[in-house]
């Protein structure tokens, strides 16, 4: 058959009036336009007009329908066999009440960005509990839940094994994930933010080994009690909570009173065997992270930091076997604080200990506090001093070097800018030296000035004499130690 020209725009005209039907009047028609585009599943669930209903991916058959996206959901569930696939397509969809999932189910979503699940209650959104012993494989990802409140729980896990929980997107709520039991299983790649009280609330206790959470930021702008909280009640050793590339932080300055907090309610340290790799905690108003009566804490990599008043970014309260490797503790008044007593068994290698105050310690011991047996190596204090009681520190260390950060033979410890007149000048130190065993070099602003010398040092000032008057001069100096 010869193509004409007329032939060829008649073809089009009918295929581009297809496309308009298919996608206009799509929902109308067959199941088979729902489902024609979709990733391996086994059942559908998608909202038209505030009609929210699922469909057999396979034969197209309708197996809910609903004004309630919940209990669509629910009837899904329920009609589906053990690790069977539910994708919502991408929407907006309303939660009235809780979503269930009693089986080994796998949830999927279009993207955060494309499935919406906004929550106007105020208990649980997903509260996943299989009801099988031994707990197996549950999957949820790819997709957002939004409330409209500061109540209530995101996702809420219970009784799981070797589960897969990725790309999610909580917005506001109290509590954006829940883990009640689950072991051999994987967080990742999730975002929190604005919770109320927790962004990601642990328990610690029965079924609580090897979880791996890798990928995550939490940040709350609100007065939150912690980005990560952690707890147990029992002793018995449990192993263990894995945490790689975790960001939390306060969008507005000292929001979060916690970054990091991990306790027990146990007599002795309750070992968790915590693991903190290349994380991050950032502008909490007391501390960066918290260890209450744990043991086994394994610090590698990370950053702890908080400059607020009044902080610390490590407190250890009866603390047993910790070890940090490489990375920066920060904070105001201190970098490291061991308040109580009954910590033991610390390491500290390749750290940068950084008080933001000049007056502030890179270790501070509250008055009852001591650690038995502390292992101080190649760590780099920034300013301040080592320890408020350098007595504790070396009475009970293993061995210890500290290096100020500035240079390998010299560090600036104070510096300033005077202005001076007449043969005579006193300069007064902005903060009081130890002992004189300290150098000054200084310059002028402007003119030189004539034959001009050291004259002699105090604790609290030095002076500077020259052979003839000045007038209105600026002396710029910095007072420099050697290393210890």
């Amino acid at each position: 058959m010869k193509l004409t020209t007329e032939r060829i725009l008649s073809i089009t005209a009918i295929a581009l009036g297809v496309l308009f039907v298919n996608s206009v009047f799509a929902p109308t028609f067959a199941s088979h336009f729902i489902t024609a585009y979709l990733p391996d599943c086994d059942a559908v669930i998608f909202v038209i007009t505030n009609q929210y209903s699922s469909q057999d991916c396979d034969d197209n058959t309708i197996i809910a329908t609903s004004t309630s996206f919940a209990s669509t959901f629910s009837q899904t569930v329920s009609a589906l066999s053990d690790y069977s696939l539910i994708y919502i397509k991408s929407g907006t969809y309303t939660v009235d009440s809780t979503l269930n999932v009693n089986k080994p189910i796998h949830i999927k979503g279009a993207g955060t960005m494309l499935t919406k699940l906004v929550y106007s209650g105020s208990g649980t959104v997903l509260n996943i509990n299989p009801n099988v012993n031994p707990p197996h494989q549950i999957m949820v990802r790819d997709l957002t839940i939004d409330f409209t409140s500061t109540t209530g729980v995101g996702i809420e896990i219970s009784n799981v094994n070797n589960g897969l929980f990725e790309n999610i997107h909580v917005i506001d709520g109290s509590v954006a994930m829940k883990i009640n039991s689950m072991k051999n299983s994987r967080v990742q790649n999730f975002f929190f933010e604005n919770f109320a009280t927790y962004g990601l609330q642990i328990n610690g206790d029965g079924g609580a080994e090897n979880r791996y959470i890798d990928g995550m930021i939490i940040k709350s702008s609100g007065s939150a009690t912690a980005g990560v909280h952690f707890t147990r009640s029992q002793e018995t050793d449990v192993g263990g909570s894995y945490f790689t590339n975790v960001l939390i932080g306060s969008p507005s300055t000292g929001a979060m009173t916690y970054c990091w907090n991990f306790e027990s309610t146990t007599t002795n340290p309750a070992y968790s065997f915590i693991w903190m790799t290349t994380s991050v905690g950032d502008s909490c108003n007391t501390a960066s992270a918290r260890f209450k009566n744990i043991g086994g804490v394994f610090i590698t990599n990370s950053w702890l930091a908080t400059g607020e008043a009044n902080t610390y970014g490590l407190i250890l309260d009866h603390v047993d076997h910790l070890k940090v490797v490489g990375g920066s503790i920060q904070g105001q008044l201190g970098a490291v604080r061991i308040s109580n007593s009954g910590n033991q068994y610390h390491q500290y290698s390749n750290v940068w200990l950084e008080p933001i105050s000049t007056s502030g310690y890179g270790f501070a011991f509250d008055a009852t506090a001591y650690v038995n047996e502390i292992d101080v190596n190649n760590v780099e204090l920034v300013r301040g001093t080592l320890s408020n009681d350098m007595s504790k520190i070396m009475k009970n260390a293993i061995s210890l070097s500290v290096q100020p950060k500035i240079s390998n033979v010299m560090y600036i410890k104070q510096s300033g800018r005077n202005l001076v007149d007449g043969t005579s000048h006193t300069i007064t130190l902005p903060v009081a030296e130890p002992d004189t065993n300290y150098y000054i070099i200084y310059g002028w602003a402007g003119a030189q000035g004539d034959n001009c010398r050291i004259t002699s040092k105090s604790t609290t000032s030095f002076s500077v004499g020259c052979d003839s008057a000045l007038s209105s001069r600026y002396i710029e100096w910095m007072l420099i130690r050697k290393l210890p």
